[in-house]
């Protein structure tokens, strides 16, 4: 799952101008002029602090990918039908709703029911995010492949 953490991470950096978030947030106190105010022990202090946050953000960050990792995988592997092919049965499902209400209800003269804007946006949403995941582990599964040499 490192495609999420090197996003997150060259989105950052072009953000910060390649400074971590520690460097960041003293250049911003910086130019606040609160730091210059305080003696080269409590500055060092600031840096120290911010670093650690740094640090604790990466922890959390990378927690939280390992769980949503294992979430898919979890789900990759499963043996139940529905466990590993609610993506394609939920597609199925809209498109079957949005052809009876649209076309064949017309056709037999059935008034269309109004389906509100946010029943569209969510399913598309959760068929996108969930699809994107899924594409990305397929390539990060194709990148393993090839770095691994064939067993003999």
């Amino acid at each position: 799952m490192s495609f999420i953490t090197d996003g997150v991470g060259a989105i950052f950096k072009a953000v910060t101008n390649g400074k971590g978030i520690g460097s960041f947030a003293t250049t911003i106190l910086e130019k606040a002029n609160v730091l210059r105010i305080l003696t080269p022990e409590e500055k060092a202090n600031v840096q120290a602090e911010a670093d650690k946050l740094e640090t604790t953000l990466l922890g959390e960050d990378n927690t939280t990918i390992q769980l949503i990792n294992q979430s898919l995988q979890t789900e990759a592997n499963s043996e139940h039908f529905l466990v590993y092919s609610w993506r394609p049965l939920t597609a199925y499902a809209y498109i079957l709703m949005l052809l009876i209400n649209y076309v064949i209800c017309p056709l037999i003269k059935f008034p269309a029911i109004v389906i509100p804007d946010q029943v569209h946006y969510t399913v598309l949403a959760i068929l996108g995010v969930a699809s994107y995941f899924r594409g990305q582990m397929q390539v990060q599964d194709t990148k393993n492949q090839a770095i691994t040499p064939p067993s003999k």
